[in-house]
C-alpha cells in the first residue's frame, strides 16, 4: 500500500512539474504580478527578454512594472522599444505619457497620448481628461 502511495505522489509531482514547465515564462510573470511577486516577475521578463529580447509584451509588462516601482528611466526606455517594435498597439504611448509626467514633461506626455489616440482612436474619450490636465499645467498662468 505505501509503496502505491508512494508510486501515486510521485506521478503526481511529476505531472504537476511537467505542467508548470509548460507555463510560458510570461504567463508564470503575469501570474507573479497577479500575485504582487514583483521581484519574481521582474526576474522572469529580464530572463525572457535575455532570450527574446523584441518580446513586445515582455517589453510592457516590465516597462510597467518599473513605471509602478518608480524607476521611470528604465520604464521609458522599454517602453520606447515596444512602441518602435509595434506601430500598432497604443499601450507603450500610455505608459510613457506616465512616466514623463512623473518626470516633470509635460511636452512629452502630451505627445505620447497623443500618439496613443492616433494609433487607437477609440482611446481618445478615455485620453482627453489626461489631456485636458496636461493642457492646463503646460498652460502659461493667467495675470489678473
Amino acid at each position: 500500500m505505501k509503496r502505491l502511495l508512494l508510486s501515486v505522489l510521485t506521478t503526481l509531482t511529476l505531472l504537476n512539474g511537467v505542467a508548470s514547465a509548460d507555463v510560458a515564462p510570461i504567463d508564470q510573470a503575469a501570474t507573479a504580478i497577479e500575485e504582487g511577486a514583483i521581484d519574481r516577475a521582474r526576474e522572469l521578463l529580464t530572463g525572457l527578454l535575455q532570450s527574446e529580447p523584441d518580446n513586445v509584451e515582455a517589453l510592457l509588462k516590465l516597462g510597467g512594472l518599473e513605471l509602478g516601482s518608480g524607476k521611470y528611466a528604465e520604464a521609458i526606455e522599454l517602453l520606447k522599444k515596444a512602441a518602435s517594435l509595434d506601430a500598432a498597439t497604443p499601450r507603450p504611448f500610455i505608459g510613457l505619457a506616465l512616466a514623463y509626467v512623473h518626470t516633470g514633461r509635460g511636452v512629452l506626455a502630451h505627445a505620447a497620448i497623443q500618439e496613443a489616440i492616433r494609433r487607437d482612436p477609440g482611446k481618445a474619450e478615455a485620453l482627453k481628461p489626461l489631456l485636458d490636465r496636461l493642457a492646463q499645467a503646460d498652460a502659461p498662468p493667467v495675470a489678473h
